[in-house]
């Protein structure tokens, strides 16, 4: 695939069925794009609003792909998200797909670093630092699919930031 885009770009990642991408520039917005690059809409942000007029720039784009994942998780409904749009300021949607009206809204108080899903798509992983109180911690917050908060890991650090978050390969640790 290539293309010249006339936007600068901050993020990019392809749809799990590979008919889509999503392209997010520095500002924060997040587009949709066929796969041979044409333009077809913007992703509805909800989880800035009250933020209107500042800065908020993107941490990551996740999408979850259960094409990849040879764990077969029959029990996840269509209610689950599978795709994560979190920002720096330490806000975040978790939405079902692309055009999703209803995603998830997720205020995790942190500055957030790097997210990711585990292998099965039932655990997200948020990385970063607190916004208040870090006391030299990093953290690492889980979510599952449904935007519940299931815990909070602290983590000793020089920087008092975790800037890196990796799952073996069944889900259940992270390095």
């Amino acid at each position: 695939w290539g293309k010249e885009l006339k936007i600068n770009l901050s993020f990019i990642t392809w749809s799990p069925d590979s008919r889509s991408i999503l392209f997010a520039t520095p500002d924060g917005a997040v587009n949709v794009y066929d796969y041979v690059g044409n333009p077809l809409f913007p992703v509805k942000i909800y989880c800035l609003r009250g933020l209107e007029g500042k800065t908020s720039p993107l941490a990551a784009i996740e999408w979850y792909d259960s094409n990849k994942s040879s764990f077969s998780y029959e029990d996840m409904d269509e209610n689950a998200a599978q795709l994560c749009i979190a920002y720096k300021c330490g806000r975040m949607q978790l939405m079902r797909k692309e055009t999703d009206d209803h995603p998830f809204l997720i205020d995790t108080g942190m500055n957030i670093k790097c997210v990711k899903w585990n292998p099965n798509g039932n655990v997200l992983g948020v990385v970063g630092s607190l916004l208040e109180g870090s006391d030299g911690k990093g953290i690492v917050q889980f979510y599952n699919a449904y935007g519940i908060h299931i815990r909070s890991l602290r983590v000793p650090s020089n920087s008092g930031v975790v800037n890196s978050l990796s799952w073996e390969g069944f889900g259940l640790r992270i390095a």
